[in-house]
């Protein structure tokens, strides 16, 4: 048997997916930027611990640091949500 969704609810899965994208895509231009300028990045290594390095003026670094703090926050709530 076939579960159909309703318009509404795929509509909406749709805009949620775009949203996404797009916040994605800025994540990948906004790091795209930073490491050409500084390297400044977060990895998370095979036990699952996080690293950020961070250099440059204090600016930069604030800057650096706020976008990975925003960047690691969707990943918690991404995390939480499964």
């Amino acid at each position: 048997m076939i579960k159909m969704l309703p318009l509404t609810k795929f509509s909406e899965i749709l805009k949620d997916t775009r949203d996404q994208m797009s916040n994605d895509f800025n994540e990948l231009i906004a790091a795209s930027d930073l490491i050409g300028q500084r390297p400044n990045y977060l990895t998370v290594d095979e036990h699952g611990f996080y690293h950020l390095q961070a250099s440059g003026r204090i600016e930069e670094v604030l800057a650096a640091v706020e976008q990975q703090l925003e960047r690691l926050k969707r990943i918690k709530k991404q995390r939480d949500q499964t």
